[in-house]
């Protein structure tokens, strides 16, 4: 399915913001690539349901398609690049310590914010597993919060954009990304370029 690096990287444009809207022109200029190369690729990205096209005037704005499991993986994959740079800037000590916690518990994904505010997300699938979390981030150097599925469902709605923009999957990937599909119209309205 991947031919070359250049379906990851149109895929990471979309990254700062999934809802986000490229004409073929914008991702050629963004890659620094020819345009008809770019028009090629995204074409069959397009066959391939990765991307879906806007009508736009003349242009054809593209989206990230996220019912679609050929769209999910080359996230994840982009995801998977993000959390090696991510973990490399940490060591070992807290990559072991992800790892120990998310044998012990039943995670449904975890999420780092880097940044000024840079802490990690424990998406839990229900509060008991809140509770015995509490008792195992004990001693983590970044700030830690927990919350069930449907409280980091509530928090995209609610406009918390350094969860959606500023974000590296550390587990989980294509749970994350079935949970931003399951509230993909709500956050259109609050993340899409096109929203008024």
């Amino acid at each position: 399915m991947i031919e070359n690096r250049l379906e990851l990287d149109i895929i990471s444009l979309y990254d700062n913001n999934l809802k986000s809207l490229f004409s073929i022109n914008q991702i050629s200029k963004k890659l620094d690539k020819k345009y008809p190369y770019i028009n090629k690729k995204v074409k069959q990205l397009i066959k391939s349901d990765i991307l879906q096209k806007i009508n736009f005037g003349r242009s054809h704005l593209c989206s990230i398609n996220l019912d679609s499991d050929r769209a999910i993986i080359l996230l994840s994959l982009n995801e998977i690049r993000k959390k090696e740079r991510f973990l490399c800037d940490l060591g070992t000590d807290m990559n072991q310590m992800l790892n120990r916690i998310k044998n012990e518990i039943d995670m449904h994904s975890i999420i780092a914010i880097p940044g000024k505010d840079e802490r990690i997300i424990f998406i839990c699938r229900d509060e008991r597993d809140i509770i015995r979390l509490q008792r195992q981030k004990k001693g983590m150097k970044l700030r830690c919060e927990a919350m069930t599925s449907d409280g980091f469902k509530q928090e995209l709605c609610g406009g918390k954009n350094d969860m959606f923009s500023n974000h590296v999957v550390l587990y989980g990937y294509e749970r994350f990304f079935e949970l931003i599909s399951q509230i993909d119209e709500k956050i259109t309205d609050i993340y899409s370029p096109m929203a008024f």
